[in-house]
């Protein structure tokens, strides 16, 4: 049984079987950059589509959900939509992330040593929750 749950920075839940420090899912880092884009040229989910072309409709769905990874085509189609440099949705951030089963992000700091004093901050409630058979939850720290 696993008896910790915490909450990530950007407030998602989660029971973790595996803490550790890495990075995110290609999958997660293209559909939360296309929200992000989506939000900054302030573009509904249908004027990208549109642009982008409705044959993607279902694509762009599935990976904004986090669903699928788009092909290199669209990857270049998406760029040019949101006229971003070649790349721009390749995860650049490798490292000073707590992450726990699936590659998901839940914490993001400064340094590695930051990351690396929370997972282990992490590690030691989840185990001390498990000794104890009680229910712990946990809210990640900012910084």
């Amino acid at each position: 049984m696993n008896n910790i749950l915490i909450f990530s920075q950007d407030g998602l839940s989660v029971y973790p079987s595996m803490i550790g420090i890495g990075h995110r899912q290609e999958m997660q880092i293209i559909g939360d950059k296309i929200k992000e884009q989506l939000k900054k040229k302030n573009m509904s989910v249908e004027e990208l589509i549109v642009i982008i072309g409705n044959s993607y409709r279902k694509n762009i769905e599935r990976i904004l959900e986090n669903q699928e990874i788009p092909t290199p085509k669209l990857i270049e189609r998406l760029e040019k939509a949101f006229d971003v440099e070649k790349d721009f949705f390749k995860d650049k951030e490798t490292s000073n992330l707590v992450c726990v089963q699936g590659g998901i992000v839940i914490g993001k700091y400064d340094t590695n040593a930051r990351a690396e004093e929370v997972k282990n901050e992490l590690q030691n409630k989840q185990k001390e929750a498990h000794l104890n058979n009680k229910q712990v939850i946990y809210e990640m720290p900012e910084k």
